[in-house]
């Protein structure tokens, strides 16, 4: 029950700063919203996602390096919905899932920017678990990735 309350609290501000951040627009660019007024547990990752349409992908896992064991483990999910585009821009839509596999009511888009077969995007991602090294890996209807070589803090 702790931890349920430990999270919605983020979850709904992140609901209602992209509520009023997109207020009358069907998008809301990460890239505008100054990070100094988002949560601790929101951030904007930036993705370059090399042969994104022939690989299929279907989302993003987000593992953290545990403080015990030493090893990273899963601890949330980024799961792509379908691209879009609207006047001649392509739009990702995505859902952010929560430690348990839910989705969270909160359907969410990010522009396309392609270069050749790679993709970059810049995605909302809600930590779900106490700061630390976070990696990420793909996967589609074959498998998932390897983690990234590179590790953030989150």
């Amino acid at each position: 029950m702790l931890r349920a309350r430990r999270f919605a609290a983020p979850v709904m501000l992140l609901a209602l700063g992209l509520a009023v951040a997109g207020s009358g627009c069907g998008h809301i660019d990460p890239a505008l919203i100054d990070p100094s007024l988002l949560p601790e547990n929101v951030t904007v990752l930036r993705l370059q996602m090399p042969a994104f349409e022939g690989a299929q992908i279907q989302g993003i896992r987000m593992w953290r390096r545990s403080e015990l064991s030493d090893q990273f483990e899963p601890v949330s999910e980024i799961r792509f919905v379908g691209i879009v585009s609207e006047q001649g821009q392509e739009f990702l839509e995505y859902r952010l899932l929560d430690p348990a596999g839910n989705p969270l009511d909160l359907p969410l888009s990010a522009t396309i920017e392609r270069d050749g077969a790679s993709a970059q995007v810049a995605l909302w991602f809600l930590r779900f678990s106490l700061p630390g090294e976070f990696k990420a890996s793909v996967f589609n209807a074959a498998g998932e990735s390897a983690l990234s070589a590179q590790g953030i803090a989150l």
